[in-house]
């Protein structure tokens, strides 16, 4: 159940800053928009295909679009860098 209140509960539970935490997800509505709207950073890997009710505007510097899953450990060097 992906709701702001519940990564909020949980991030709250292991004492972790939600600018700390990280998702990486194929589904914008239900993977990455909910952790933004909490402050967390998230990264979008297009599915090939997209049921309707996922599609969703995104306009944040807290999330990004890589293309595969190889792309990621690339992607959180240059954000440690």
């Amino acid at each position: 159940n992906k709701k702001p209140e519940n990564y909020r509960r949980v991030l709250q539970r292991y004492n972790i800053k939600p600018e700390r935490f990280m998702m990486i997800g194929n589904a914008l509505r239900s993977d990455i928009k909910p952790v933004v709207e909490i402050g967390g950073n998230a990264i979008y890997i297009p599915a090939g295909l997209a049921w309707a009710h996922e599609q969703a505007e995104l306009d944040s510097t807290h999330f990004a679009k890589l293309d595969h899953i190889g792309q990621v450990p690339a992607y959180i060097k240059q954000l440690e860098g």
